[in-house]
């Protein structure tokens, strides 16, 4: 059996990735265990996109899963279609405690996916790029201390959100505009700081 089995979303060895997706497994986790010790290789199971059962615990923020996925034998690295790991969609959706797991067990923190969203740069999205978007600050701060490239920092956004192109303007826009942003312009002007060259 190949490393990821691409599986139909409806088929019978869906059922991890079912459970874990729509969050309908016991506080125990009782059902994921069972599941994943009647059929160990399941956490290598994906979707038609290209995602596992570890892409929705990263993306949800579910430590508790992703440390048994991670245990059990998810790969931390594995990329949807989009080019996205389960790294990538914790950081993204600001989820801290999940992030810090993924890279405690070897994601890669630089991985780049290739993103159609106006605030890409030339290379794509990065992680660093996505959490100073959000100003997830926690999270920046954690990946500048694991030495995370900053390259894609300086990169214009080629869809030119709110018009604007230079990220810390995008950066600065977002947090002024969106109501889901805590904006923090000490934290930005730090960050701005430290790409400027």
């Amino acid at each position: 059996m190949s490393e990821i089995e691409t599986i139909d979303a409806t088929g019978s060895n869906s059922k991890l990735i079912y459970l874990i997706e729509t969050q309908n497994y016991s506080d125990d986790l009782r059902e994921l265990i069972k599941l994943i010790e009647e059929n160990s290789s399941c956490v290598y199971d994906a979707l038609s996109d290209g995602y596992t059962a570890l892409h929705f615990a990263a993306w949800d923020g579910n430590t508790d899963v992703v440390k048994l996925l991670i245990e059990k034998g998810a790969k931390v690295d594995t990329k949807g279609l989009d080019g996205f790991t389960p790294f990538l969609l914790a950081a993204a959706n600001g989820h801290y405690s999940s992030s810090v797991i993924l890279v405690e067990n070897g994601a890669n923190i630089n991985h780049l996916a290739n993103s159609d969203e106006d605030t890409r740069g030339s290379s794509g999205v990065s992680a660093i790029r996505m959490v100073a978007i959000n100003q997830e600050w926690n999270i920046v701060d954690y990946l500048i201390s694991k030495n995370v490239s900053l390259d894609t920092l300086t990169e214009p956004c080629l869809g030119k959100p709110g018009g604007y192109e230079n990220l810390i303007d995008v950066i600065r826009h977002f947090g002024k505009t969106n109501e889901n942003v805590i904006h923090n312009e000490k934290k930005l002007q730090e960050l701005e700081k430290l790409i400027k060259p």
